[in-house]
């Protein structure tokens, strides 16, 4: 019956050249500070998670 319950969901997000290169450029300036490499995946769910407590809290357009 636990089963019943379980979610996997799987998001896709896709992003235009110019938002791909702006996120790169992020990742790269993260990793050369800090000295560990930054993932994609990781990156996005961070700010995503982010954005949304921005707006959660009451910012309405949730910009970084």
């Amino acid at each position: 019956m636990g089963e019943q319950y379980r979610m996997s969901r799987q998001q896709r997000v896709s992003f235009t050249e110019e938002e791909s290169k702006l996120i790169d450029e992020a990742r790269n300036l993260m990793t050369a500070t800090t000295g560990k490499p930054v993932t994609t995946n990781r990156f996005i769910k961070v700010t995503t998670n982010r954005r949304a407590d921005k707006i959660n809290n009451g910012d309405t357009n949730g910009s970084a």
